[in-house]
């Protein structure tokens, strides 16, 4: 199928041009001081992706990993509501750069969004720049995500031992089982990046610069065609619980049930948009963004 890529995959231009940004718990302070920097602009031409959504096992650490300036997502309205507490797993391959984020469904400037909690590679040179930038992440033995016919296969090896795996076979039937008794999922898997929509925001404790909240953006590059093929199945989904904190960034892990099978979705994305990160602030009342003086630059450790 083919469609104009808009702002769908909030995700990339800051993991490839600084390793990343993984965010921690934020501290309580508002409003944030601003960072005037903004990353370069990344141009991303193909994604792979094996995606899914899990309602936190655990509500009251999913509450506990957010702190001011960003707040957990709201209790849903009802069982059509996509809008609610949330953990997200995205799998993918951005022009052969392997990459597994973990995100939760969030509020940041009074809009929905994700929050990005963790994020694995499996590059020593980008994880040790993501470090020395301010953009910690988790360093992962190998991340695969391979396809054959009806079934795919995704996983992120740490320390010798699967942290993640994913396992998406083509099921309609099961599929529609799940939708019908969770009709919320519809809309996650809508298909062309569903789960890439809208906004994703990272927190960044920079010394000198930060702590300061970052939107990556996205642009359509003109002229360029955009094309998705995006497949709806089952996921099998498999956490190591026991994984160490200290090299998980946080005990996002417990979030997800020991073992549990939800729909998600197999998607592949060739055109080309342009991905960077922009420093963004809400008033002391939570309700409007300001942007950053015009003219004022970051250290060069964070440009």
């Amino acid at each position: 199928m083919r469609t104009r890529f808009g702002k769908v995959l909030h995700v990339v231009a800051l993991t490839i041009a600084l390793g990343g940004a993984m965010a921690g718990p934020a501290t309580a302070q508002s409003p944030l001081p601003i960072d005037p920097g903004e990353n370069a602009k990344i141009r991303v031409t193909s994604l792979d992706s094996l995606n899914l959504v899990l309602e936190p096992a655990d509500l009251g650490l999913y509450n506990s990993l957010f702190g001011a300036p960003i707040h957990p997502a709201e209790p849903p309205t009802g069982e059509t509501d996509p809008e609610r507490p949330l953990m997200d797993i995205k799998l993918h391959s951005v022009g052969g750069v392997m990459e597994t984020w973990v995100d939760l469904r969030a509020r940041f400037c009074d809009r929905n969004g994700w929050f990005n909690n963790a994020t694995a590679v499996d590059n020593v040179a980008l994880y040790a720049v993501s470090r020395a930038t301010g953009y910690p992440k988790i360093l992962a033995d190998r991340i695969v995500l391979e396809e054959q016919g009806d079934t795919a296969f995704g996983q992120v090896t740490q320390l010798g031992e699967p942290l993640i795996t994913l396992r998406w076979r083509k099921d309609d039937a099961a599929v529609a089982a799940a939708l019908e008794a969770e009709p919320w999922r519809a809309h996650w898997l809508a298909g062309e990046g569903a789960l890439y929509r809208g906004k994703s925001w990272t927190y960044e404790p920079v010394a000198d610069v930060g702590p300061f909240v970052k939107e990556v953006q996205t642009e359509e590059v003109e002229g360029a065609t955009q094309e998705w093929d995006s497949r709806v199945g089952m996921v099998e989904v498999t956490i190591d619980q026991s994984a160490n904190p200290l090299l998980t960034n946080g005990n996002w892990m417990a979030l997800a049930p020991v073992a549990v099978e939800v729909p998600g979705m197999l998607e592949h994305f060739r055109g080309a948009a342009d991905f960077y990160g922009k420093s963004l602030q809400c008033g002391l009342e939570g309700s409007t963004i300001q942007e950053p003086p015009p003219g004022l630059r970051p250290p060069a450790a964070v440009r």
